[in-house]
């Protein structure tokens, strides 16, 4: 008896070190397909998708095994707003004109959705964080000296960051970058951290300024501001906002820059344009109050020529999805502001994460942020500071 008792508690513990060398081998390929998937984001269409089903369907069999899935694709965190825009615009799409390009629309909700969750349940610890930052800086480093390099010999006519596209969307994506970095300056430890952090600094400002977007200036000077109130240590901020100006000032003498040859009055045709828009979505939102005419179904709806989108995020928002898709905005963005609380002067990237908020609301007046490869980034921020696991370094 005694012998088959060893007999089973011997197999029992081949099992469980069995179990536990598999659960590494999940966790270790979930990790490297979510780096991937976010070196793909600036940079490559297709792979970023893969990417994430991959590393999605990895957490969930790693969820599976430690039995705790269900708290984690619920947690009370801005994942529930995610998952509520999710539910919304597909069920929208099932009432739409054309069902499956409305579903296709909202895969974009279902994405973020997945890329918050696996962050912030699974890799917000700051060794993780640290990769995750220098991937996201890197990543759009690259993206942005290719499409200078196209813009440059005149093989496109606006500067484009790969596969962020049109220069507006672009400028969004470097205007949350570049709050990424300027958070991160000060914890710079080793020289080739800080050689590698200010020449992707001076890149992507280059091309920011250059792509001249007037919504994207005002959102991030806005974001900037904040910034500036909010940290206790200035000094790498007051050098970043230096080189960001002798940048602006250097491109603007020697750039034929159309950011200063831009009408800013309400003549402005972008901006009548826009308020054509506006006046369009409110009605379609009057048209279809509760669920919306569906993703990507703003085109169907429209009469101008211009505009697949109503270039506004709540307007836009209205329309495609109606009041319960603005609902469920509304609470994503509720816990996106408890979560920026909560993590006020214990996560080093609070100030990132804030600023990329004002960036989405701000940018979100003129242009419809919050989707496609923006959308991806700036949730990707705030679930690094969702679990206020990368601390503050105290002072010496």
């Amino acid at each position: 008896m005694l012998k088959k008792r060893l007999n089973s508690d011997s197999r029992t513990g081949i099992y469980a070190r069995d179990a536990e060398a598999m659960l590494k081998k999940i966790i270790t390929l979930e990790w490297y397909a979510l780096l991937l998937c976010i070196i793909s984001i600036p940079l490559f269409e297709s792979p970023k998708s893969i990417f994430l089903v991959i590393s999605a369907i990895l957490f969930l069999i790693r969820h599976y095994i430690e039995k705790d899935y269900k708290s984690v694709l619920l947690a009370k965190d801005p994942r529930i707003g995610l998952l509520a825009l999710a539910f919304v615009s597909s069920l929208s799409a099932v009432f739409a004109l054309h069902p499956f390009l409305a579903f296709q629309g909202s895969m974009d909700f279902l994405k973020m959705y997945a890329l918050f969750i696996i962050v912030a349940s699974d890799f917000s610890d700051g060794k993780y964080i640290k990769t995750i930052i220098l991937a996201i800086v890197a990543s759009t480093t690259i993206g942005t000296g290719w499409g200078l390099a196209n813009f440059m010999i005149g093989r496109e006519a606006t500067f484009e960051l790969l596969s962020v596209g049109h220069v507006n969307h672009s400028s969004i994506y470097l205007a949350l970058s570049l709050t990424v970095i300027i958070a991160y300056l000060e914890h710079l430890k080793t020289t080739s951290e800080k050689i590698f952090f200010y020449i992707s600094s001076i890149i992507l400002i280059a091309a920011f300024v250059i792509a001249s977007s007037r919504a994207s200036f005002l959102a991030f000077g806005a974001a900037m501001l904040m910034v500036f109130i909010c940290m206790e240590k200035k000094k790498q901020f007051v050098s970043f906002s230096v080189m960001f100006f002798l940048i602006t000032a250097v491109l603007i003498y020697f750039v034929d820059m159309t950011l200063l040859t831009k009408d800013y009055s309400f003549r402005d045709a972008s901006l009548k344009t826009r308020l054509n828009l506006w006046s369009k979505g409110w009605e379609m939102f009057l048209s279809h109050p509760i669920l919306g005419v569906g993703a990507k179904h703003f085109k169907f709806y429209n009469p101008f020529e211009y505009g697949s989108h109503a270039h506004n995020l709540l307007i836009n928002t209205l329309a495609q999805f109606g009041i319960a898709g603005f609902s469920a905005l509304m609470v994503f963005f509720y816990f996106i502001l408890r979560s920026l609380k909560a993590a006020y002067k214990r996560n080093m990237l609070w100030s990132s994460a804030c600023g990329a908020f004002i960036i989405v609301l701000m940018n979100g007046m003129f242009n419809t942020t919050l989707h496609s490869e923006h959308g991806l980034l700036f949730v990707l921020i705030s679930a690094m500071i969702s679990g206020n696991r990368l601390k503050v370094p105290a002072d010496k």
